[in-house]
């Protein structure tokens, strides 16, 4: 909570408002201009679906590594070799659409939302 507080106390006023624990993040994250996030691959799939512009935080363990790689390798996010640049590509995204349409083309092109929908389908087939 005291970290919490220092992050809050210092963003806030350039309209970078961190969160707590939500039930709702889909909603927040719609409404996000940028999302930075650590590089998991299931919400980092998420946010692609919600088609919002991501910068990854730099990898520190497992597989994130790989999945920013993935992720930025096909243009579906950025990745940060830093917190500072992780900032720095925060801004420069808010604030230039060139960026954001080749991220948010990308996230379209190479996610599908529906893919939960279309594995329940082929399951199906298979029980039948």
């Amino acid at each position: 909570i005291k970290e919490f507080k220092k992050i809050a106390d210092k963003y806030v006023a350039n309209n970078i408002i961190p969160i707590r624990y939500t039930t709702r993040i889909f909603d927040w994250v719609k409404s996000c201009d940028v999302v930075v996030t650590k590089p998991g691959g299931l919400s980092s799939t998420e946010f692609a679906v919600a088609n919002v512009p991501i910068v990854h935080l730099r990898a520190k363990w497992g597989c994130e590594e790989k999945n920013a790689k993935f992720f930025a390798g096909r243009g579906l996010s950025r990745y940060a070799v830093n917190n500072a640049d992780a900032v720095r590509q925060a801004l420069s995204l808010a604030s230039h659409t060139d960026g954001v349409d080749y991220i948010l083309e990308n996230q379209k092109k190479h996610i599908n939302p529906q893919a939960a929908k279309d594995i329940l389908k082929e399951v199906e087939l298979i029980v039948k």
